[in-house]
């Protein structure tokens, strides 16, 4: 009998890579510091059939069972699928003998297609007796409590859902979810140690209960919470897995409007201090993202000697991302082109200024972004910023020498609006 973890999944809270100016005088800073990583290529593999929809509207996102490497796997995620509704764990035998990392890919798929399946713990049995295999699965809550958790997941989900905008595009939905998760959820810091090894679990850090009624939640977690919401308001959602940082990750891909995007809630989730840097991961192409992620290879590009080998999680389906029309700030920022639109930018900053905001976005549309960036804070930042004082319908104004953030990985400057 062996034991096999199929995941452990700890993540560093992102700290945005910045730089500030300051406009009207040549004060520099860099805020921040940028960590180099290293990029790995990697192939995407494209969806075999699209996801079933119920008639309550609700997706469900079978990505990962469509692209199976063989029908023995599709076979051990069926018996899979209906062992993980029991209320207790148990042996079964899969009817014939199945290597380890069949078994593993059939578990993680079946976890990556059912979010709402929260009470599977990231370890399996792989038993092999006289030519035939059997699994027994592990719960972190089983009987009673389980039953009663599944209720208050489904219930919790369902007021949120009930909550989001009416009429609301995809788009709208997808920034409703991600924004429910950041001001509701917190990083489970408490989880693990500085070693980026779990120290102590409540055993929900890694599930969209944790996410959803605990308030707490590591990558996975996040991940999790966020795919269950999409696919409960319509919307195609897989994860993918991978690290950042050296350190191993999980986020989401995303179909808005009919294209594919990479989207990192937890690393949207950023404190007061790095609130210049909200949602910079919300969207972003594969070029993008692959800035500072490195996605993990394939199941179906691994063999069997290589899975025995090592100790990884690899994916089975990620989506090609290469749009970027649904990207965060192109949908919700003024743009800056050369020559300057300066009606738009000043009311752009005196709505900031109205609603006393703390910083205002601007996508730099621009192919010398570096040399736009620092054209507009030594020599139209702070006239811009006067002309939107008086523009605005607030009775406090902002500083016009204000601060500049230098999102550079995704084209943006966030300008710091100061009222003392």
């Amino acid at each position: 009998m062996k034991i096999k973890n199929i995941l452990s999944c700890t993540l560093c809270v992102c700290t945005a890579s910045a730089s500030i100016f300051l406009s009207g005088c040549n004060f520099f800073n860099n805020k921040t510091d940028q960590s180099e990583v290293t990029q790995a290529e990697t192939t995407t593999s494209q969806a075999q059939t699209a996801p079933a929809e119920n008639p309550d509207g609700e997706i469900d996102t079978s990505y990962c069972y469509e692209n199976l490497s063989s029908e023995n796997v599709k076979s051990i995620y069926s018996k899979i699928a209906q062992a993980a509704q029991s209320l207790e764990p148990s042996e079964f035998s899969l009817g014939f003998e199945a290597s380890d990392k069949e078994c593993s890919e059939a578990i993680f798929a079946y976890e990556n297609d059912h979010p709402e399946v929260f009470w599977l713990d990231n370890k399996y049995d792989y038993i092999l007796t006289d030519g035939m295999t059997s699994l027994s699965l592990y719960y972190i809550m089983s009987n009673t409590e389980l039953e009663q958790a599944k209720e208050t997941l489904e219930q919790k989900a369902e007021n949120i859902v009930s909550s989001a905008p009416q009429n609301a595009g995809e788009f709208e939905l997808e920034e409703y979810i991600n924004d429910y998760l950041c001001e509701n959820c917190e990083y489970d810091y408490d989880s693990y140690g500085s070693n980026g090894d779990l120290t102590s679990s409540s055993g929900n850090e890694s599930t969209a209960y944790g996410a959803l009624i605990d308030g707490k939640a590591l990558c996975e977690g996040y991940s999790r919470a966020f795919q269950l919401l999409c696919n409960k308001l319509g919307i195609e959602c897989v994860n993918v897995f991978g690290e950042s940082k050296d350190v191993l990750h999980q986020w989401n891909c995303v179909r808005i409007g009919g294209q594919w995007y990479h989207m990192d809630v937890t690393w949207n989730d950023v404190d007061d201090e790095h609130m210049y840097a909200k949602n910079c991961y919300f969207n972003l192409t594969e070029e993008e993202i692959k800035k500072d992620h490195t996605i993990s290879e394939f199941y179906s590009e691994i063999s069997d000697s290589q899975f025995d080998e090592s100790n990884q999680i690899y994916n089975i389906y990620v989506p090609s991302c290469t749009s970027t029309e649904h990207n965060y700030f192109r949908q919700t920022c003024c743009s800056i082109g050369t020559p300057y639109n300066e009606d738009e930018i000043v009311q752009s900053l005196a709505d900031a200024i109205t609603n006393v905001d703390s910083y205002c976005w601007f996508l730099i549309d621009s192919d010398d972004y570096s040399g736009t960036v620092n054209d507009i804070t030594q020599n139209y930042l702070y006239t811009w910023v006067s002309d939107a004082n008086h523009k605005s319908q607030s009775s406090k104004s902002a500083n016009p020498l204000c601060g500049v953030y230098q999102l550079d990985s995704v084209g943006v400057i966030a300008v710091e609006l100061d009222y003392s």
